[in-house]
């Protein structure tokens, strides 16, 4: 019958590698990323308004097969971080990400306007739209 010394000596490497992937794994789980990029376009329509377009995008997310590949990589990393953060609503997790994305892209733009300084009156919105993993809002100030 081996003891548990025998035992550790004979497989310490094995244990060592094991534990050192548990960590390399662990460490990489709970790495926060940023998930979006997105851009702010000012422009003017042809009766002399302010107008605006805002992009958001996933981070990385090109339409590709490389970036449709990591679709289901992005998602459960969506996810992970979703359960890590205490969530108010635990119906979060099932919402789908192009109601997610329009959300933040909402927020991230009423932002941007308040910050800039861009609208000086009310918002109108005239163009709302979610193609493959990106949000596009067109609108003008009045």
């Amino acid at each position: 019958m081996m003891t548990f010394d025998v035992l550790y000596m004979r497989n310490r490497f094995y244990i060592l590698f094991i534990l050192c992937f548990f960590t390399l794994v662990t460490a990489c789980a709970t790495t926060d990323v940023e998930d979006y990029v997105d851009y702010f376009y000012a422009n003017f329509d042809d009766a002399g308004n302010k107008g605006f377009t805002y992009i958001l995008s996933v981070k990385g997310a090109q339409q590709t097969q490389e970036g449709k590949r990591n679709i289901a990589l992005i998602e459960e990393r969506k996810q992970q971080s979703s359960t890590r953060r205490k969530s108010s609503n635990p119906e979060d997790s099932n919402v789908p990400i192009s109601f997610r994305m329009e959300e933040e892209a909402f927020a991230r733009l009423d932002s941007i306007i308040t910050k800039q300084n861009y609208c000086s009156g009310e918002v109108e919105y005239i163009k709302k739209e979610y193609t493959w993993l990106r949000y596009t809002i067109t609108g003008i100030c009045k």
